[in-house]
């Protein structure tokens, strides 16, 4: 529409809606929306393409890296802990202060999922109540890298049984 009608777009990123508000839930969680806003593209800009087809792949690789920088800055451990509390806030008040002590006295596991993941493979064993495993698989790659935790929620075989949580990742 931008391009029939020759206007400039000014692209906007918005990072923590799917956190704040996910996608067939019936409640909104604690969390942050970021939003960010863009240089202007202008109309006649031929750096973004002359057809239509370049320059949507263009402006669409532009949104793909801009999101990866964005969300490699904010999302770490600790921007994932309440999430990770939400989780829990159901299964019982003893459940949920056993995550929130190993939170707090793990600082968040940050020392383990802040890192860039280097392995082929990781498996999480006796992760108490499966926090670890959790956050370790919702966690972007810090660093802008994509190391395959994007792809963990998809890949990942998490079975919470009784206090065993077994998270496996086939490429990291």
């Amino acid at each position: 529409m931008a391009e029939a009608l020759q206007v400039d777009v000014v692209p906007l990123l918005l990072h923590g809606v799917n956190e704040v508000l996910p996608r067939n839930s019936w409640c909104a969680f604690a969390g942050k929306i970021t939003v960010c806003a863009g240089q202007r593209i202008m109309a006649t800009d031929a750096a973004w393409g002359e057809d239509y087809v370049v320059r949507t792949k263009r402006v669409r690789q532009y949104y793909v890296d801009w999101y990866r920088e964005v969300a490699g800055q904010i999302e770490t451990a600790a921007y994932y802990r309440q999430l990770t509390l939400d989780k829990y806030r159901f299964k019982g008040v003893e459940v949920l202060r056993e995550v929130k002590r190993n939170l707090t006295k793990f600082a968040n596991y940050a020392a383990w999922v802040d890192t860039p993941c280097t392995a082929q493979r990781v498996v999480v064993l006796n992760s108490g109540w499966g926090e670890f495993a959790l956050l370790f698989c919702t966690d972007a790659s810090p660093h802008g890298s994509d190391c395959g935790r994007s792809r963990c929620r998809q890949n990942a075989i998490g079975t919470l049984c009784g206090r065993w949580t077994i998270a496996e990742m086939a490429s990291c």
